[in-house]
């Protein structure tokens, strides 16, 4: 390893984001003080995955059962992804 490089390899590959969730995000941080911009980061992607997680529960109310639905949120909210630490 010589000065001034990295091994560190990116884990956000924007071709597999949409540009809407990168404007998102940039209009969010904005917000924030920049010492902040890791935790707003981390709130912002808790925020949609956690209302995407009350959506679901909502479809799955509807379609089936209040019990299914609770079932499906929590398996949604569990689901490894979320718990990843790393933005």
């Amino acid at each position: 390893m010589s000065f001034g490089s990295s091994d560190f390899e990116e884990r956000i590959i924007s071709q597999l984001y949409p540009a809407t969730y990168n404007t998102l995000s940039a209009f969010f941080l904005q917000i924030f003080p920049r010492s902040f911009e890791l935790e707003a980061y981390h709130f912002l992607n808790f925020s949609i995955s956690f209302l995407g997680a009350v959506g679901l529960y909502r479809l799955t109310k509807k379609l089936f059962n209040k019990n299914i639905g609770v079932l499906t949120f929590f398996i949604f909210i569990l689901y490894p992804i979320f718990l990843d630490i790393w933005p």
